[in-house]
């Protein structure tokens, strides 16, 4: 992924910066699989919400947070209405400035 900083992508996901600026690498809405120097998102379904995990991806290396609530402390980051259709807007973003190739693979059987 290319580096983007939160100050870059703010306006892009019409989010409110708090805690200082930070850049990052990757993205990743799974603490289990997050690695150092990722922005963490904080994605809500039924049965779980990635905001109970904002210590944890701290704790992995996360740089920064996107959320959707008020947070105390801890990682610098930005706060928007939905996390799921920001995280949709910021991979929207990375694509249109990559020039890796986009490659579908397509099938009927599975």
């Amino acid at each position: 992924m290319i580096a983007l900083s939160l100050s870059q992508i703010a306006p892009l996901l019409e989010a409110e910066m708090f805690g200082g600026d930070a850049s990052f690498g990757s993205v990743s809405s799974d603490t289990r699989t997050l690695t150092p120097g990722d922005l963490f998102v904080a994605l809500q379904g039924t049965n779980f919400d990635g905001h109970d995990y904002l210590e944890t991806a701290r704790e992995r290396g996360a740089v920064a947070v996107l959320v959707s609530r008020a947070i105390s402390g801890g990682l610098p980051g930005l706060r928007v209405r939905d996390t799921k259709i920001a995280l949709g807007r910021l991979a929207a973003f990375w694509r249109q400035h990559s020039a890796a190739p986009l490659i579908g693979v397509t099938g009927s059987n599975g």
